[in-house]
């Protein structure tokens, strides 16, 4: 296995640095709370309401809602405080099909458009 030649002339094989690697980089978790959960009821009835969930910001989630005005679908903002969902001021063409996929980070979301 090759090495590295470090100060004092030791040496360090790539397999020590990679597991050195390994317990620096910081890992991305989550809790789901199963006793207590956030249940947001469906402001359009439609049965496709969370078809995709995904965390935005500090504390909402975005949910689409791919069946919402006959198939056109939509994105709603739901805030974990109060519960609410509102519609994001999303136009879609009536020949679009919205919302079967959502992607977001912290500040940015993408969703798909059919």
């Amino acid at each position: 296995m090759e090495k590295l030649r470090l100060l004092n002339n030791r040496h360090v094989s790539l397999w020590h640095v990679y597991n050195a690697l390994l317990l620096i980089v910081p890992s991305v978790c989550f809790n789901l709370n199963t006793e207590q959960p956030r249940i947001f009821k469906s402001p359009s009835g439609t049965s496709a309401f969370g078809y995709r969930v995904c965390h935005f910001g500090s504390g909402s989630v975005l949910v689409t809602d791919p069946l919402y005005n006959n198939g056109t679908g939509s994105v709603y903002r739901c805030v974990y405080q109060d519960g609410q969902c509102v519609k994001l001021p999303i136009e879609v063409q009536s020949d679009g099909a919205f919302g079967s996929s959502l992607a977001c980070t912290e500040h940015r979301a993408m969703v798909s458009v059919k």
